[in-house]
């Protein structure tokens, strides 16, 4: 008994870590360059100051500031100045996936383009996908309403 006890809070515990850092990148956005969920979201990724607007990291991450907010986040696979990002992508997105297969998973986006460019909507945050021969290698997560 003991061990099925165990075996199941061993899961229960990855399943929150995952679920806890699918959502990150959207729970960021807006957060103070001091916060300490900044902090450690720099710490965890690596990131380096490129100025004081402008972080970035090798391991596919980047993220821009404005007004002292996280405003943009950016993940990326395959990027020769960023590197490849090997975490887990916001709201179940997975590098590689058609546009086909990102609208089905995401719904109808707000803005889509022959290209396989989408964006949608979620709680005041713009999930972007980009697409490179008809496969996903860059998500951008932003606030709404940034130009």
């Amino acid at each position: 008994m003991k061990k099925i006890i165990l075996l199941f809070s061993c899961f229960t515990a990855i399943a929150f870590s995952n679920a806890q850092s699918d959502n990150i990148f959207l729970d960021l956005i807006g957060k103070a360059d001091n916060s300490a969920e900044v902090t450690d979201f720099v710490k965890t990724y690596h990131l380096e100051m490129a100025n004081n607007t402008h972080f970035i990291s090798n391991s596919g991450v980047e993220v821009i500031f404005k007004d002292g907010l996280v405003n943009e986040i950016n993940l990326y696979r395959g990027s020769k100045v960023y590197g490849d990002f090997e975490g887990s992508l916001p709201s179940g997105l997975k590098f590689g996936m058609s546009p086909e297969a990102v609208k089905n998973l995401l719904g109808k986006p707000s803005i889509s383009y022959n290209s396989g460019y989408c964006e949608f909507t979620k709680d005041n945050r713009v999930i972007s996908c980009w697409f490179e021969a008809g496969l996903l290698n860059q998500v951008v997560i932003s606030a709404k309403g940034t130009p």
